[in-house]
């Protein structure tokens, strides 16, 4: 077994965060199942993985489309909760850098599992970390903000765990967020922190609200729960 995934993608000229973030989070699904950690071997044991946090830092994404070496990581994860680390290189170095934080829950009950035994023994964990400034403190709160979109989750929303996927709700918001407000700038770091489940026919409201180097968006529910927090960093 491998401690790390390593694979050649080629990158479009219009490739979008969307894109490097359903990149990273497929190649941890089969680094996962590789581990004998992935979806289907969780199901066995009843449980299944969540992500809580994703950050991406954009070094010097390309606009022309390249081939590229794409990685991923875990380290040794504490007691409930781990990180998973990604990069995409190209003969100049890093482009994009990743981490994103997640948790096994317990299927029946949603309740955390411990992680001290969650990867095999053999399997020499790294140490080495990209992305490693923290995630950022959100705090969620969208009462007093502006609304953009009215959304309803569809079937192509939804995972092998009938929940929202969590790329699906980053292709929502990118697709629908004012691109006037981000012509010109170039984003550095996209950020989401998933704080509720959303199914599917729910209604979602999208709102959101200028943040420190650009703009905080929040996804919500119709009972006002908000379901996920983005912070899209731009200069």
């Amino acid at each position: 077994m491998n401690n790390k995934l390593e694979k050649q993608i080629k990158l479009s000229a219009n490739t979008t965060p969307y894109d490097i973030l359903g990149i990273f989070l497929t190649l941890a699904t089969e680094h996962g199942t590789e581990l004998n950690v992935g979806m289907e071997n969780l199901a066995e044991r009843g449980c299944m993985w969540i992500v809580s946090k994703t950050k991406l830092h954009f070094n010097n994404l390309t606009k022309d489309g390249c081939e590229v070496t794409a990685t991923t990581w875990p380290t040794a994860p504490g007691r409930i909760r781990c990180n998973r680390y990604y990069t995409l290189s190209d003969e100049k170095g890093i482009i994009v850098e990743g981490k994103s934080e997640w948790a096994i829950l317990e299927t029946a009950t949603g309740r955390p599992k411990k992680l001290d035994s969650l990867y095999p023994n053999e399997v020499e964990l790294l140490t080495d970390v990209v992305c490693d400034e923290p995630f950022l403190r959100l705090n969620g709160d969208f009462s007093n903000s502006e609304s953009f979109k009215e959304y309803v989750v569809s079937s192509d929303d939804i995972d092998a765990n009938n929940h929202m996927n969590n790329v699906a709700y980053v292709r929502a918001v990118l697709q629908h967020f004012p691109t006037e407000l981000i012509n010109d700038k170039k984003v550095t770091d996209l950020e989401i922190q998933y704080k509720a489940q959303c199914y599917e026919g729910e209604k979602l409201l999208f709102k959101f609200i200028e943040a420190d180097k650009g703009y905080e968006i929040g996804i919500i529910k119709e009972d006002g729960t908000t379901a996920v927090v983005l912070h899209i960093t731009v200069e």
